[in-house]
């Protein structure tokens, strides 16, 4: 009897984890690429790049230095607003129905959308880009670019957010 009490509550505790989606637990990921050339008018190419995949937490900023002084900071979220706008209710929620028609329809999970800010810093410490006070609103999935060009220096930051 001892036994099979203890293996029920293994097996509920299984259950009951197993019941929660995957996407409710989810951390949000960036590929962040930097791509630094100098020299682009002349046709003296000196390229410097880094590439990274960071996870984002929450009130952290993401910082990535490059050996050549230049900097990215970057701070990401979901987007805590629905897509539409709107609540979602039984009226505008075209997915499977309940048998209470009337009840709300409760959506669980992270947005699809991610909300971007950051700046990049230049090798005196100058902000050459920033997107802090217009921040970036990118998809899961999809890729964002920033660029920077000024005084034969191209500055190239990529940006894909997603989900694990």
């Amino acid at each position: 009897m001892k036994y099979q009490s203890k293996y029920l509550f293994i097996t509920f505790i299984c259950v009951i984890c197993g019941l929660f989606p995957s996407q409710v637990m989810a951390r949000l990921l960036l590929d962040v690429s930097v791509l630094n050339k100098k020299g682009i008018d002349i046709g003296l190419t000196l390229g410097s790049e880094i590439h990274s995949r960071e996870e984002v937490r929450r009130d952290e900023d993401i910082n990535l230095a490059m050996k050549s002084g230049l900097s990215v900071l970057l701070r990401a979220s979901f987007n805590p607003e629905i897509e539409s706008g709107k609540s979602f209710t039984n009226e505008n929620f075209v997915g499977p129905r309940r048998p209470d028609e009337d009840a709300p329809v409760v959506i669980i999970g992270p947005s699809s959308k991610v909300i971007i800010r950051g700046r990049i810093i230049g090798t005196d410490g100058s902000i050459i880009k920033d997107f802090f006070e217009n921040p970036l609103v990118v998809s899961l999935g999809e890729e964002t670019i920033v660029t920077h060009s000024k005084d034969s220096q191209l500055v190239e930051l990529k940006i894909k957010p997603h989900i694990k």
